[in-house]
Formats: C-alpha cells, structure tokens, sequence
C-alpha cells in the first residue's frame, strides 16, 4: 500500500503500473472537489445500511459469496462518495470472504456496523 495526499490509499498489485497510480490520484483529487448532492447520498447511506443486515443474514448461511460481492462494491464505492474508511472496510470485508476467514470476516462486519451507526 502507498499513501498519495496524505487522505486516499491506492494500492498496487502485481498488474499495476506508474500510469494506472497517476490515473487513480488524478481521478481521486478530482473526487476532493466534487460535492455528492444530499439525496444522492441518502440513498446511498440507506443502500449501506440494507448491504450490512445482507451480510449478517448471509453470516447466518455461510453464504461467502453475498459478503464477497457487498464488501467488493464497499471497496470501490466507499472512496467515490467521501468514505474511504468505507472502502477500506470492504477490502477487509471481500477478503476475508474469499477465504472464508470467520474470525476476521466478524471482526471487518462490526466495523462495517460501526460505520453505519457513526451516521446517525
């Protein structure tokens, strides 16, 4: 992980080149000077809140892949509207899915519940 601007992550994997970070801290300072209008980010906000009680029914089944699939949207949205610890959350959320890793998976789905409770 590297840290760009001191406020955003960008990571880098093994199919990642210099241009693909420049891109990705062109488009995230561009993100620091848009406003999400309100009732765009209410949706958004009550669409999390559903994705949280999704992945704890889906804890419930063992049902992986349902937390992989929220936790990999996490990732890539949470950034986009202003939470990046959003999308950190994701990241924990989609791999400890992946490899069925319960003890982090409830560790990464209370901080996720952490996080919606923080908005009221």
């Amino acid at each position: 992980m590297t840290r760009f601007s001191g406020n955003y992550d960008v990571f880098l994997d093994f199919t990642g080149s210099f241009l693909r970070v420049w891109i990705n801290e062109l488009f995230l300072c561009k993100l620091r000077f848009m406003e999400v209008p309100s009732e765009i980010m209410i949706r958004y906000i009550e669409r999390r809140k559903r994705d949280l009680e999704e992945c704890l029914s889906s804890l419930q089944k063992n049902s992986y892949e349902n937390i992989e699939r929220v936790g990999h949207q996490l990732k890539g949205n949470g950034a986009t509207f202003g939470h990046p610890k959003l999308s950190m959350i994701g990241k924990k959320l989609e791999q400890a899915a992946q490899v069925q890793d319960l003890e982090n998976l409830e560790k990464a789905l209370k901080e996720f519940s952490q996080w919606v409770h923080s908005l009221h």
